[in-house]
């Protein structure tokens, strides 16, 4: 619990809340890095494990996802970054997590993140329907992909699905989008200048954010929070996480992290 004598806060909630979860298959004991250039993309394939996984939404009466073309941008380049850099892990050698990622890349998106991965070795990669089908029953078979894929508050989805030779990497990257900014929030800042993230919600239920503060990489609040209209990069150089602040009831706020940003001298 956390109190202020300027706002008008009796408790501030909830965090990012990240679910992973990865399927591998058919998968030899030693693996081997590749070039981008040996990496194909298969849209047939992305678009219908799409399709599946709205289905099996329907069929438990779930809303179905939006597609987000950022989203599938980066589960792309998750898929293609574990041939590159012969890895099968949510987190790169980088140490970037999922949320991480997000962060980084999607500059207008305040949301949560969940992710699943599978990856598969053989053969009838000429069948992409099969593919596809082969992806979503088994994630729908495993708990914890399942928990993802019929997960009641996520709202979009991206997909990203990466071919090289005889093994296919897929990634689902599913948000919770609370928000997106009007413009994208810029990566570098100078320090004191004006900073005013304003957002528009995606449903009418989230309402907008009415301030943010910033965070060190390790989640300890380092300035804020500020008023949207008037916010400004007050912190030290450095790299920071913005956080929003949504009105939830009875004075509270809901706290939702968004896009990292870097304060220069």
């Amino acid at each position: 619990m956390e109190t202020t004598k300027k706002l008008p806060i009796i408790e501030i909630a909830m965090a990012v809340s990240v679910i992973m979860a990865v399927a591998f298959l058919n998968i030899p004991a030693q693996t081997q890095a590749f070039s981008r250039a040996d990496i194909r993309f298969l849209e047939n394939v992305e678009n219908r494990i799409f399709d599946l996984t709205n289905k099996e939404r329907a069929k438990h009466g779930l809303d179905a996802l939006k597609k987000e073309n950022t989203l599938r941008t980066i589960a792309r380049e998750h898929s293609s970054d574990m041939f590159v850099r012969d890895f099968r892990d949510h987190v790169n050698p980088d140490g970037l997590a999922p949320w991480d990622r997000v962060a980084i890349s999607h500059r207008t998106m305040i949301g949560l993140v969940s992710e699943n991965i599978y990856e598969y070795w053989g053969t009838g990669f000429d069948d992409e329907k099969r593919m596809a089908e082969n992806a979503v029953e088994w994630w729908m078979n495993s708990p914890p992909h399942r928990k993802n894929i019929l997960n009641p508050e996520s709202t979009h989805l991206g997909v990203g699905t990466a071919l090289r030779e005889n093994r296919v990497l897929s990634t689902q990257k599913f948000s919770r989008v609370y928000a997106y900014t009007i413009s994208p929030v810029p990566e570098k800042i100078r320090k004191g200048a004006p900073l005013n993230p304003r957002a528009e919600p995606f449903s009418r239920k989230n309402g907008k954010p009415e301030m943010f503060e910033l965070l060190s990489l390790d989640r300890k609040k380092v300035a804020g929070p500020f008023k949207i209209e008037n916010g400004k990069a007050d912190a030290p150089p450095g790299t920071y996480i913005i956080q929003y602040w949504f009105p939830a009831e009875s004075g509270r706020y809901t706290l939702i992290r968004g896009q990292r940003i870097q304060i220069t001298g």
